[in-house]
């Protein structure tokens, strides 16, 4: 299924996806293999669309598996990708945070290189309960914002905050990572 789409200034489209079919079609893939019950995707087709420049799959082993919830591309066309894991081996490269929280869900944040070949950095965001990024931009400055819901009360927060302190069952978030 695909959660979301971008297009770069060239007509090349980006999609991310999840799937729970191990005979995904990839190309130069990251990751060739399906690892758990369903993981993310993320394909690059140039136009007119009839081919994969890459295709790889992103995701752990967790039984819940991964759902992606937004894709969004810098002004060198790097792919940032965010949404939710279950995994507790989702892959991280340069992680902000590099262990999941704990919960049934963290959040994910990943920028793949331009080419599609490797993870520039990976890592989880989320706190000892469930946390689930729902959508994400990217600024002029390559700085990624993603927003959310948490259930944990030791969301992670670093600087100068408005609110540090969980409100209620769930909070809204919004982290920027740079």
């Amino acid at each position: 299924m695909v959660n979301d789409v971008a297009v770069d200034a060239s007509g090349n489209v980006y999609i991310v996806g999840n799937t729970a079919s191990a005979n995904f079609p990839t190309a130069s893939p990251i990751d060739g293999t399906l690892t758990g019950t369903g993981d993310v995707f993320v394909a690059k087709l140039p136009p007119p669309c009839t081919a994969l420049t890459f295709s790889t799959y992103l995701g752990g082993s967790g039984a819940l598996g991964e759902i992606p919830r937004g894709i969004a591309l810098d002004a060198s066309n790097n792919v940032y990708v965010a949404g939710r894991t279950a995994s507790t081996d989702f892959p991280t490269a340069s992680p902000f945070q590099a262990a999941h929280g704990g919960g049934s869900f963290d959040g994910f944040v990943t920028k793949i290189n331009a080419a599609g070949s490797a993870l520039t950095y990976s890592t989880y965001l989320g706190g000892a309960a469930s946390d689930d990024i729902q959508g994400m931009v990217v600024d002029s400055s390559n700085n990624a914002y993603v927003v959310g819901d948490t259930s944990s009360a030791n969301f992670p927060t670093t600087g100068a905050v408005l609110d540090t302190v969980l409100g209620g069952a769930s909070d809204a978030f919004v982290s920027k990572l740079n």
